[in-house]
Protein backbone atom coordinates (compact mmCIF):
# COMPACT_ATOMS: atom_id res chain seq x y z
CA UNK A 1 0.00 0.00 0.00
CA UNK A 2 1.52 3.53 -1.00
CA UNK A 3 1.86 5.77 1.94
CA UNK A 4 0.98 9.81 1.24
CA UNK A 5 4.83 10.91 1.17
CA UNK A 6 5.38 8.48 -1.86
CA UNK A 7 4.72 11.23 -4.61
CA UNK A 8 7.14 13.44 -2.69
CA UNK A 9 9.71 11.17 -2.18
CA UNK A 10 9.69 10.03 -6.25
CA UNK A 11 9.43 14.02 -7.60
CA UNK A 12 12.45 14.63 -4.95
CA UNK A 13 14.86 11.62 -6.50
CA UNK A 14 13.30 12.45 -9.70
CA UNK A 15 14.63 16.27 -9.26
CA UNK A 16 18.04 15.16 -7.48
CA UNK A 17 18.75 13.01 -10.92
CA UNK A 18 18.27 15.76 -13.29
CA UNK A 19 20.40 17.69 -11.38
CA UNK A 20 23.31 14.69 -11.38
CA UNK A 21 23.07 14.38 -7.71
CA UNK A 22 23.39 11.62 -5.67
CA UNK A 23 22.84 10.53 -2.28
CA UNK A 24 25.66 11.58 -0.81
CA UNK A 25 25.97 15.08 -2.73
CA UNK A 26 22.30 15.95 -1.28
CA UNK A 27 23.85 14.87 2.09
CA UNK A 28 26.71 16.93 1.80
CA UNK A 29 25.02 19.84 0.43
CA UNK A 30 22.06 19.24 3.24
CA UNK A 31 24.52 18.74 5.91
CA UNK A 32 22.98 14.81 6.78
CA UNK A 33 24.49 12.36 6.94
CA UNK A 34 25.20 9.95 4.00
CA UNK A 35 23.06 6.73 5.85
CA UNK A 36 20.24 9.23 7.10
CA UNK A 37 19.58 10.26 3.59
CA UNK A 38 19.83 7.30 1.84
CA UNK A 39 17.24 6.15 4.36
CA UNK A 40 15.15 9.13 3.62
CA UNK A 41 14.60 9.35 -0.14
CA UNK A 42 14.28 5.24 0.02
CA UNK A 43 11.46 6.22 2.55
CA UNK A 44 12.82 3.65 5.63
CA UNK A 45 12.77 6.62 8.01
CA UNK A 46 10.24 9.67 8.85
CA UNK A 47 11.65 13.28 7.29
CA UNK A 48 11.66 16.23 9.86
CA UNK A 49 10.75 19.26 8.08
CA UNK A 50 13.97 20.91 8.54
CA UNK A 51 15.26 18.52 6.11
CA UNK A 52 12.42 18.85 3.82
CA UNK A 53 13.27 22.42 3.80
CA UNK A 54 17.17 21.88 3.21
CA UNK A 55 16.66 19.65 0.01
CA UNK A 56 14.06 22.20 -1.15
CA UNK A 57 16.83 24.36 -1.20
CA UNK A 58 19.49 22.48 -2.20
CA UNK A 59 17.01 20.96 -5.69
CA UNK A 60 16.01 24.67 -5.86
CA UNK A 61 12.57 24.10 -5.64
CA UNK A 62 10.07 26.54 -3.83
CA UNK A 63 6.69 25.60 -2.25
CA UNK A 64 5.26 26.59 -6.02
CA UNK A 65 7.74 24.82 -7.71
CA UNK A 66 7.28 21.85 -5.76
CA UNK A 67 4.10 21.19 -5.83
CA UNK A 68 4.07 22.16 -9.47
CA UNK A 69 6.83 19.03 -9.59
CA UNK A 70 4.57 16.74 -7.96
CA UNK A 71 1.53 17.85 -9.93
CA UNK A 72 3.60 17.03 -13.09
CA UNK A 73 4.86 13.55 -11.39
CA UNK A 74 1.23 12.36 -10.62
CA UNK A 75 0.37 13.19 -13.92
CA UNK A 76 2.64 11.29 -15.58
CA UNK A 77 1.99 8.25 -13.22
CA UNK A 78 -1.75 9.00 -14.33
CA UNK A 79 -0.86 8.82 -18.00
CA UNK A 80 1.26 5.55 -17.43
CA UNK A 81 -1.61 3.47 -15.85
CA UNK A 82 -3.76 4.92 -18.57
CA UNK A 83 -1.55 3.95 -21.07
CA UNK A 84 1.07 0.80 -19.75
CA UNK A 85 3.04 0.81 -22.60
CA UNK A 86 4.73 4.24 -21.85
CA UNK A 87 6.43 2.37 -18.76
CA UNK A 88 8.25 0.13 -21.39
CA UNK A 89 9.29 3.70 -23.12
CA UNK A 90 10.74 5.31 -19.78
CA UNK A 91 12.03 2.44 -19.08
CA UNK A 92 14.09 2.45 -22.43
CA UNK A 93 15.71 5.54 -21.87
CA UNK A 94 17.67 4.29 -18.64
CA UNK A 95 18.72 0.82 -19.93
CA UNK A 96 19.09 -2.11 -17.05
CA UNK A 97 22.37 -2.72 -16.31
CA UNK A 98 23.69 -6.16 -16.81
CA UNK A 99 26.98 -7.35 -15.68
CA UNK A 100 29.08 -9.11 -18.41
CA UNK A 101 31.51 -11.64 -17.16
CA UNK A 102 33.78 -11.33 -20.59
CA UNK A 103 33.38 -7.88 -20.44
CA UNK A 104 36.05 -5.27 -19.30
CA UNK A 105 35.76 -5.91 -15.03
CA UNK A 106 37.25 -2.76 -14.36
CA UNK A 107 34.41 -0.40 -16.11
CA UNK A 108 31.67 -2.48 -14.90
CA UNK A 109 32.77 -1.91 -11.39
CA UNK A 110 33.72 1.77 -11.83
CA UNK A 111 29.50 1.86 -13.51
CA UNK A 112 28.28 0.00 -10.38
CA UNK A 113 29.83 2.46 -8.01
CA UNK A 114 28.67 5.77 -9.43
CA UNK A 115 25.38 4.00 -10.13
CA UNK A 116 25.18 3.71 -6.42
CA UNK A 117 26.43 7.06 -5.75
CA UNK A 118 29.60 5.42 -3.30
CA UNK A 119 32.61 6.33 -2.74
CA UNK A 120 35.38 4.50 -5.25
CA UNK A 121 38.43 4.26 -3.86
CA UNK A 122 40.87 2.47 -6.99
CA UNK A 123 44.81 1.57 -6.51
CA UNK A 124 46.52 2.16 -10.04
CA UNK A 125 49.80 0.68 -11.62
CA UNK A 126 51.70 4.46 -11.84
CA UNK A 127 53.66 2.68 -14.82
CA UNK A 128 50.76 3.13 -16.90
CA UNK A 129 49.77 6.71 -16.08
CA UNK A 130 52.77 8.60 -17.89
CA UNK A 131 50.58 10.10 -20.55
CA UNK A 132 47.12 10.12 -18.55
CA UNK A 133 47.31 13.53 -17.76
CA UNK A 134 47.56 13.00 -13.76
CA UNK A 135 50.55 15.88 -12.90
CA UNK A 136 54.30 14.00 -12.67
CA UNK A 137 54.84 15.78 -9.42
CA UNK A 138 51.69 13.28 -8.12
CA UNK A 139 52.89 10.45 -9.80
CA UNK A 140 56.53 11.15 -8.49
CA UNK A 141 55.21 10.56 -5.32
CA UNK A 142 53.97 7.25 -5.98
CA UNK A 143 56.39 5.48 -8.33
CA UNK A 144 54.63 1.69 -8.09
CA UNK A 145 51.12 2.22 -6.91
CA UNK A 146 48.72 5.21 -6.59
CA UNK A 147 45.76 5.29 -4.55
CA UNK A 148 42.93 7.56 -5.92
CA UNK A 149 39.75 7.84 -4.20
CA UNK A 150 36.25 8.87 -5.85
CA UNK A 151 34.64 10.63 -3.69
CA UNK A 152 30.40 9.99 -3.72
CA UNK A 153 29.62 13.85 -3.22
CA UNK A 154 31.72 15.33 -6.10
CA UNK A 155 30.79 12.24 -8.42
CA UNK A 156 28.57 14.77 -10.97
CA UNK A 157 32.29 16.88 -10.94
CA UNK A 158 34.04 14.45 -11.81
CA UNK A 159 32.09 13.47 -15.57
CA UNK A 160 33.11 10.23 -15.15
CA UNK A 161 33.12 8.90 -19.23
CA UNK A 162 34.01 5.04 -20.70
CA UNK A 163 36.65 5.54 -23.52
CA UNK A 164 37.56 2.64 -25.09
CA UNK A 165 41.30 3.62 -23.88
CA UNK A 166 40.14 3.85 -20.22
CA UNK A 167 38.33 5.79 -17.75
CA UNK A 168 37.97 9.51 -18.71
CA UNK A 169 37.69 11.50 -15.30
CA UNK A 170 38.29 14.94 -13.96
CA UNK A 171 40.16 15.10 -11.25
CA UNK A 172 41.13 17.67 -8.34
CA UNK A 173 45.42 18.04 -7.50
CA UNK A 174 46.69 21.77 -7.25
CA UNK A 175 44.14 22.51 -10.11
CA UNK A 176 41.43 20.83 -11.63
CA UNK A 177 42.67 18.06 -14.35
CA UNK A 178 40.99 16.25 -17.31
CA UNK A 179 42.75 12.44 -16.63
CA UNK A 180 42.02 9.23 -18.95
CA UNK A 181 43.08 6.74 -16.75
CA UNK A 182 44.26 3.51 -18.75
CA UNK A 183 41.83 0.13 -17.91
CA UNK A 184 45.46 -1.62 -18.10
CA UNK A 185 46.68 0.84 -14.81
CA UNK A 186 43.62 -0.33 -12.50
CA UNK A 187 45.16 -2.85 -9.68
CA UNK A 188 41.97 -2.80 -7.42
CA UNK A 189 38.53 -1.07 -7.45
CA UNK A 190 37.21 -0.95 -3.59
CA UNK A 191 33.59 0.45 -3.43
CA UNK A 192 32.34 1.94 0.39
CA UNK A 193 28.59 0.56 0.60
CA UNK A 194 26.55 2.86 3.07
CA UNK A 195 24.92 0.82 5.64
CA UNK A 196 21.38 -0.89 4.49
CA UNK A 197 17.81 0.00 5.74
CA UNK A 198 17.07 -0.91 9.43
CA UNK A 199 15.38 -3.79 9.70
CA UNK A 200 12.05 -3.84 11.48
CA UNK A 201 11.70 -5.75 14.46
CA UNK A 202 9.55 -8.40 14.52
CA UNK A 203 6.46 -8.16 17.09
CA UNK A 204 6.37 -9.96 20.00
CA UNK A 205 4.45 -12.96 20.40
CA UNK A 206 0.81 -13.00 21.17
CA UNK A 207 0.80 -14.44 24.56
CA UNK A 208 -0.60 -18.12 24.90
CA UNK A 209 -4.40 -18.38 25.84
CA UNK A 210 -4.91 -19.98 29.19
CA UNK A 211 -5.26 -23.78 29.29
CA UNK A 212 -8.94 -24.86 30.01
CA UNK A 213 -7.98 -28.39 31.31
CA UNK A 214 -6.90 -26.86 34.81
CA UNK A 215 -8.06 -28.76 37.84
CA UNK A 216 -11.38 -26.50 39.27
CA UNK A 217 -10.78 -25.69 42.72
CA UNK A 218 -13.52 -26.96 44.99
CA UNK A 219 -16.65 -24.93 45.99
CA UNK A 220 -19.95 -25.03 47.95
CA UNK A 221 -23.45 -24.46 46.09
CA UNK A 222 -26.23 -23.73 48.05
CA UNK A 223 -29.78 -25.94 47.19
Amino acid sequence: MSRPSDPLLEMLRKVAKQKKMNTAALARAANVPRGRMKHILAGSEPMTVDELIMLSQVLELDPTGMAAAEMEQQAEEEEVQARPGLRSLHRRESPEFVIDPMGNHAQQILQVGFMLGVDIFLILDSTQLENSGIPQTVRGRYPERLPLTLDAAYHRHHQATYLPEGLQVRLSFDALYTCVLPWAAFISIHLSPLPPDPIAPEPDPEPEPEATNKPRRGHLRLV
